[in-house]
């Protein structure tokens, strides 16, 4: 079965949301439920397959990224 070309939606909770505002989504309730994490891994399906990022890094590295914008 082929998907339509273009944005797509998805149905989120109930929501209907294109596939661009879900992933926001995602990562601001993975931050949210863990706060102070040193991994995140997450995937979610999309229009053209499946995305996949994944987060590893030190709470030390990531005071870094905040502060200065790079890791050290």
């Amino acid at each position: 079965m082929r998907m339509p070309a273009g944005p797509t939606a998805r149905s989120v909770w109930g929501y209907t949301m294109a596939t661009s505002e879900i992933l926001p989504l995602m990562i601001h309730i993975l931050v949210l439920l863990t706060h102070r994490v040193t991994a995140v891994a997450f995937s979610v399906g999309a229009h053209a397959g499946r995305i996949r990022a994944e987060v590893w890094f030190s709470q030390t590295e990531a005071a870094d990224r905040f502060a200065r914008g790079r890791p050290r």
